[in-house]
């Protein structure tokens, strides 16, 4: 029960905000309609999300048959997948450990961060249980080590994030939650490196946005995107390829919904974002006064994409751009491929997007987001040699701080064990 409830990040928002307002000494039906409606903005973004992934699953297949190719399939949700199945009481046990420790660390420490992305937890406490298992070390010194190692994972990666989420959000003191952290912040340096500092360029830039006012809607530029998207797909693959996954439907008309589906998801997460955030931000009141003084909420990384919605697509087309340059270099060199991980390049890549553009603007998100896509490519690969040793041979973890941290304590056990 504890792993399922772990898992359903919803349940864990809406138990804090259930705790946050009952120590405020709110009302019953006060706490009930705060927690039910944080459950239900959670789940709105969750119906988002799901929405958007679809659409991008569909993407990977066209693009998979479009340049026929296969190789290493990044992907966090088939390896959490798989390790439940195998090492279930392992990661439950990291699980539970870790968020003591995470807690404890929030309570007496100046790092006030409460990691509150519950599908992430999961993930890196079944890297953990990947890892510590084929260490050959006893259970209790795996739990014990994995959930330490999981606690400053949940404390350091949303720390590091922070000085440039003040950027991003900075009327709401509210941090990120999602384990492609070290990305977002080469991004967001890349993107400060690379910033404009003359003027004009800065005049002709705001002239361009004002001319082009037709762009600047969220939903016109990310539909416009995607459709274009999948047309190029199917033009350098062959139309056919298109129309067998369209069916009868006509593949236009069929390109032109899996767009509007995809950008209906957007908005849909966007909703959910803002109604998350007002109830978790009331109920962390009463955390910060009385359970953890200062408690400062890590959320999904869906939570910045409101703030800077064009940036965010920005990014995901760089970065995707990223992966795929990375996989043309791994065919040159003749190396194992790694698939471009769209649902990755979106989630992760959107966000080094928006810290690109907050550090350096348009040129920071494009610059930060590509370098990202290439980064995540590479520290795959880097990670695939770990996986084999455990006996996962085509699939890997996708996001930067798995990758990172899986390396680490792969390589500090086998000088210690």
């Amino acid at each position: 029960m504890f792993s399922q409830m772990v898992g359903e990040t919803a349940l864990i928002i809406g138990l804090v905000s259930f705790l946050g307002l009952l120590v405020q000494k709110k009302g019953f039906p006060f706490v009930i309609e705060g927690t039910i409606k944080a459950i239900v903005g959670y789940v709105i973004l969750q119906f988002g999300a799901y929405l958007a992934i679809e659409q991008l699953s569909r993407l990977t297949v066209l693009l998979e048959r479009a340049f026929n190719v296969s190789g290493i399939v990044p992907n966090n949700e088939m390896i959490a997948g798989i390790s439940q199945w195998y090492y279930g009481q392992t990661i439950v046990m990291i699980m539970f450990t870790g968020l003591i420790v995470h807690i404890l660390i929030a309570r007496f420490s100046p790092y006030k961060f409460i990691f509150l992305t519950g599908h992430h937890i999961l993930y890196m406490a079944s890297l953990m249980a990947i890892i510590m298992v084929g260490s050959g070390m006893v259970l209790w010194v795996q739990v014990l080590v994995g959930g330490v190692v999981l606690a400053l994972c949940m404390t350091f990666f949303p720390a590091i994030c922070q000085p440039m989420m003040r950027k991003v959000i900075p009327d709401q003191n509210v941090a990120i939650a999602h384990f492609g952290s070290i990305g977002y912040v080469i991004a967001g340096y890349l993107g400060k490196a690379v910033a404009s500092k003359k003027p004009s360029e800065k005049k002709w830039s705001e002239k361009t946005v004002s001319s082009l006012s037709f762009f600047t809607n969220m939903n016109v530029t990310i539909t416009l995107f995607m459709l274009s998207f999948f047309i190029f797909v199917g033009v350098f693959a062959g139309m056919d390829i298109l129309s067998e996954q369209s069916g009868s439907r006509n593949v236009i008309l069929y390109a032109v919904m899996q767009s509007v589906k995809f950008t209906a998801g957007i908005y849909i997460i966007i909703i959910g974002v803002r109604m998350v955030l007002t109830e978790v931000l009331t109920a962390f009141k009463g955390i910060t006064d009385k359970l953890v003084p200062g408690a400062i909420p890590a959320m999904d990384c869906p939570v910045i994409f409101p703030y800077a919605p064009a940036a965010a697509v920005m990014g995901f087309a760089a970065s995707l751009a990223g992966g795929f340059v990375s996989m043309g270099i791994l065919i040159g060199f003749n190396m194992a491929i790694v698939l471009p991980a769209i649902i990755a390049h979106f989630f992760s890549g959107g966000a080094s997007g928006v810290f690109g553009y907050v550090m350096g603007g348009v040129r920071g998100a494009i610059v930060g987001a590509f370098a990202h896509g290439m980064l995540i490519t590479f520290l795959s690969l880097n990670l695939m040699p770990v996986m084999n040793q455990v006996g996962y041979t085509q699939t890997t973890f996708s996001d930067s701080d798995f990758s990172i941290v899986g390396l680490l304590l792969f390589w500090l056990l086998e000088l210690v064990f």
